[in-house]
């Protein structure tokens, strides 16, 4: 993961690489065929809500993740955040949201994906 450029070498240009990248958004990287997204560089705002994906995006930003990696590279956390508002969830973050949509499987159906509850996050 260090081997930030993928040159083989890990060294001061990776740190360099990676403080660019971020800088400017550009924060996606597959890391072992797994699509890695930031979620302070989503900005969109859930629904109505005074929220953004930002501040309040860490389950969207986990969906946006795995759909990704395992379905298609289109799904970012923004892109995520817009399919939930539409599915007619009111808000999301800071218990705005019950996070049972993010595994609603009529929700993930949409992504083509499916899901076992193993615990619930309050």
């Amino acid at each position: 993961v260090a081997d930030y450029n993928d040159d083989t070498k890990v060294k001061i240009n990776d740190a360099m690489k990676m403080l660019i990248d971020i800088e400017s958004g550009n924060v996606v990287k597959k890391i072992d065929n797994l699509t890695y997204y930031n979620q302070g560089y989503y900005y969109n705002y859930f629904c109505e809500s005074p929220y953004t994906v930002y501040d309040n995006g860490c389950g969207v930003t986990s969906l946006a993740m795995i759909a990704s990696t395992f379905v298609d590279s289109k799904y970012d956390p923004n892109e995520v955040a817009s399919m939930l508002c539409s599915y007619g969830c009111s808000g999301c973050g800071s218990g705005g949201t019950p996070y049972k949509y993010l595994w609603d499987q009529e929700f993930l159906d949409e992504f083509g994906l499916t899901s076992k509850v193993l615990f619930f996050h309050q």
